[in-house]
């Protein structure tokens, strides 16, 4: 993410400062004085949502209420609960007019409903998110003894929630390393035994992830007497952590595990104090209400599905939400001394694992986070029927159809004897995508590395016939290998030629636009890639005995039409920690917008 200007990152450090302040003492308030502060922020969130989201205006009409009838937070009972099928059919309702055209941050849901939903979140929601993190450093603190300066994992991919937000906060605000604790990032799936050697290695304080995947580590290291890191604390969120690996983390390992609530609807709900006997709740996040199966309010030590108003986020307004999680409210007040209302339990939903015929195990929310990501699908769902069999079911919004395109008819490649195996020449895929509002065509190509410059032109030129047909009057955004080696196979293949070649242009590996045809081709059809990439910078990865290295050849690309482009990068596909090879070619992004 590019790093904000100085001024910027100067302001929300500020902001969060100033919101950090009373964070240490707020949840042991007088309840009289948190009720005073959730009303309040209760009664702005509603005139927010009448005046700027069209799904609150309509409703508050329809009822016949005005906004004199919103005094706290027991009002927002009057209104009708959302779920997720309501938010699905009509996002775009619950989007505040104020904040189109604004930067938002957008989070994506798990979709383990089945409807994998988009949030925006405004930037002073994010940090004050950000503050209310002090809470659960002040939790920690009691485990390892110090404030300041201690070291976490958090395990997930580098799509998690977590990590984006993160980034987001790293690069738009400054905070003192010593002010912060220190962070590093661990896979949440493959190998259990690769993940554990990896924990073994890092050796953090406090490890951080979903409760199943925490467990199944713990679960896995007893199982097979591997020796196991025990940091000072496991702080598991997103999911449940199974009571029995509970019970092994904190009994036989000797671990404190605590949980925390928290969705992408709701950043902060919940989190457990030192005794870990109940879930706080943050009041002047989120108003809840645990309702029975009639729909009426459960009173102390009851339970019921939850239903959450998020009092903070004016991007995407959401009250009365069902997240579809079933919880106990606590009988009586936490003995910590924190007067915030409590939960004395999360059942949840629990999340099965996909596994490989090699045995490693892939958590549901990776798997599910992929589907999710692929333009135009409404709703997925993914079944392992058996150890090699998956029934992958999805809906695409209308208009969504991919198509694929095949650029050229040589299919001679089966046998090997042209030094690969595969089942005909190259193809591309077309979908479209929706960038505020519009629709946005976007290819994935793969053009011939067994050929010359001429070829990959023709099969370029193939290519931007087929986005014409498709659908002439949109914005494109080409993405891909297109193998632009400057030369063609039979001349990479001799030395003298290629020394020649590199003594006439020593640039022609990293900026081999100049000797491959399809640039001047894609440029007089209106495609710009100078704004789009890194120009001079290579894409290809190498093996190495220490691990891998970036080549010297550029052969990955992102070409644009109808489009902005700017902050192009290139991300290093090799293993965060061992700094193996993910891939022979690095990841190449950039920040696409409609052209104005």
């Amino acid at each position: 993410m590019e790093r904000a200007s100085l001024p910027r990152r100067l302001f929300w450090t500020a902001f969060t400062a100033w919101h950090s302040r009373h964070e240490h003492t707020l949840p042991f308030w007088p309840p009289e004085r948190l009720r005073v502060l959730q009303d309040r922020r209760a009664r702005a969130i509603v005139r927010h949502a009448y005046r700027t989201v069209p799904f609150y205006r309509r409703t508050i009409d329809g009822l016949g209420l005005s906004l004199d009838d919103f005094r706290g937070a027991d009002d927002l009972a009057r209104l009708p609960a959302v779920t997720t099928d309501d938010y699905a059919r009509d996002s775009d309702s619950f989007r505040s007019t104020a904040y189109r055209g604004r930067f938002t941050f957008e989070a994506f849901t798990s979709g383990t409903t089945g409807h994998a939903r988009v949030i925006h979140f405004d930037a002073a929601c994010l940090f004050r998110c950000v503050a209310a993190r002090h809470r659960h450093r002040v939790v920690a603190t009691a485990f390892t003894g110090r404030a300041f300066g201690y070291s976490e994992v958090m395990a997930g991919s580098a799509l998690t929630l977590a990590r984006r937000l993160h980034e987001f906060q790293a690069a738009n605000s400054w905070f003192p390393r010593r002010a912060d604790y220190r962070r590093a990032w661990m896979l949440s799936f493959g190998n259990p035994a690769e993940r554990i050697a990896e924990l073994n290695q890092i050796r953090p304080d406090v490890l951080r992830g979903y409760g199943s995947f925490i467990g199944l580590l713990y679960r896995w290291a007893y199982q097979h007497d591997l020796p196991i890191h025990r940091p000072k604390l496991v702080w598991h969120g997103g999911d449940t952590l199974a009571e029995a690996d509970r019970v092994l983390i904190e009994e036989h390992y000797g671990v404190p595990a605590l949980a925390g609530y928290q969705t992408t609807e709701a950043l902060v709900i919940a989190h457990q104090c030192e005794r870990r006997e109940g879930f706080h709740i943050a009041p002047d996040h989120v108003v809840v209400r645990v309702l029975d199966g009639q729909g009426l309010p459960v009173g102390p030590g009851g339970s019921g599905e939850i239903l959450v108003s998020n009092l903070i986020n004016r991007a995407t307004v959401l009250l009365n939400y069902r997240l579809g999680d079933i919880v106990t409210l606590a009988a009586g007040p936490c003995p910590c001394g924190r007067t915030t209302p409590t939960l004395a339990r999360i059942e949840g939903r629990a999340d099965d694992y996909v596994v490989h015929p090699d045995g490693t195990l892939l958590h549901s929310m990776t798997a599910i986070g992929k589907l999710q990501l692929v333009p135009g699908v409404l709703q997925h769902q993914l079944v392992q029927e058996e150890l090699k069999r998956f029934v992958v079911r999805i809906v695409l919004r209308p208009g969504a159809d991919p198509a694929v395109v095949r650029l050229g008819d040589d299919a001679g490649w089966f046998d090997g004897a042209r030094g690969e195996r595969r089942v005909g020449g190259r193809i591309a895929v077309l979908a479209q995508v929706e960038l505020a509002g519009t629709a946005v065509t976007a290819a994935s190509v793969h053009l011939e590395s067994h050929g010359d410059p001429a070829q990959r032109a023709a099969q370029m030129d193939a290519l931007l016939d087929a986005i014409d047909a498709y659908d002439p009057r949109a914005p494109v955004v080409i993405g891909g290998d297109l193998n632009t080696f400057s030369l063609g196979l039979a001349a990479i293949s001799d030395r003298e030629a290629v020394a020649t070649a590199l003594r006439a242009d020593p640039e022609r590996w990293r900026r081999p636009e100049r000797h491959e045809p399809l640039f001047a081709l894609a440029s007089e059809r209106g495609y710009e890639w100078r704004a789009a990439n890194l120009l001079g910078e290579p894409t290809h990865r190498h093996e190495t005995e220490s691990g891998s290295a970036r080549g010297q050849l550029k052969l990955d690309w992102l070409l644009a039409r109808g489009l902005a482009a700017s902050a192009p990068a290139v991300i290093d596909a090799a293993h965060p920690v061992t700094g193996a090879a993910l891939s022979d070619h690095e990841a190449v992004a950039a920040t696409i917008s409609l052209a104005r």
